[in-house]
């Protein structure tokens, strides 16, 4: 068991993962699946609230705790069984309209996704989860479909936009701006800011490819800088070629991936999930 509030502090699980204090909770019913997720989520960057174990199966009071606790904004899962994954959803409607719950589907993957409501975040790996947590623990729920790729990725900027036509989203207009690798800092900014300024996007995705002739900290650090005016526009970054220990940039905590298609997967689950919670209020 494990409660990240200053006001408790227990650590009482047998991982050597020290997460730092954040917004998502865990709970699992394997322990080998639980020291798994607090190794995945602590080592790309992903807060965490809590995490419990579930040898008896989950229960109606657990699920009222993460609706009504303040430092929990999404809730990961690892459930044994088709079944184990029925009686959550039974239980558990009142929490997923106020919070994110993803699901690593365990035993049937096929059977799960049968019996799991649609607005459950299904993924089928560790690095799936962490990914979604991520972009829904720290950022805005998107406002629609259209997103933009701005950097100086080139190539992989096209590689991206393509990806993210086919998870559903829409680019808006010429919203794919790729600066070149000589770009400097000022002018990704410059870029950055036209895009948040522009109207015609709900997501935003910057790819910042480090080279010799680049510095990629500043890139990300005046990007952040822009970004952090624009809170109600969804945003994660794609850095390569940059230090491997930055999983967050600017006071918003956008979420920055190595590789552009676990940016854009994870997107896909924020913009199902929030189509899924618009269509209910």
């Amino acid at each position: 068991m494990l409660n990240t509030d200053p006001q408790v502090r227990l650590n009482a699980t047998l991982s050597r993962a020290h997460p730092a204090p954040g917004g998502l909770a865990l709970a699992a019913q394997s322990n080998a699946a639980g020291m798994a997720l607090l190794e995945h989520v602590t080592h790309d960057g992903c807060g965490v609230a809590s995490f419990v174990p579930l040898e008896d199966g989950l229960d109606g009071e657990l699920n009222d705790f993460w609706r009504d606790d303040p430092h929990t904004r999404a809730v990961g899962l690892y459930l044994n069984s088709a079944a184990d994954h029925a009686t959550f959803t039974g239980a558990a409607h009142g929490l997923l309209r106020r919070k994110p719950v993803l699901t690593i589907a365990g035993g049937h993957p096929r059977a799960v996704a049968l019996c799991s409501p649609p607005g459950v975040v299904r993924t089928t790996s560790l690095d799936e989860l962490t990914d979604a947590a991520r972009m829904l623990v720290d950022q805005p729920l998107p406002a629609g479909n259209r997103l933009a790729v701005v950097g100086n990725a080139g190539g992989l900027a096209v590689i991206a936009a393509d990806a993210a036509r086919a998870y559903g989203f829409a680019e808006p207009g010429e919203h794919r701006i790729s600066l070149g690798p000589d770009a400097t800092p000022p002018e990704i900014a410059e870029a950055v800011e036209a895009v948040a300024c522009g109207g015609r996007a709900d997501i935003i995705v910057v790819m910042i490819v480090g080279t010799r002739t680049n510095v990629p900290a500043a890139m990300t650090t005046a990007v952040a800088d822009i970004l952090d005016q624009h809170p109600e526009l969804t945003a994660a970054a794609v850095l390569t070629g940059g230090a491997d220990d930055v999983h967050r940039i600017g006071a918003r905590g956008i979420p920055v991936y190595r590789e552009h298609d676990r940016a854009i997967r994870a997107l896909a689950h924020a913009h199902r999930y929030a189509t899924w919670r618009r269509d209910r209020d």
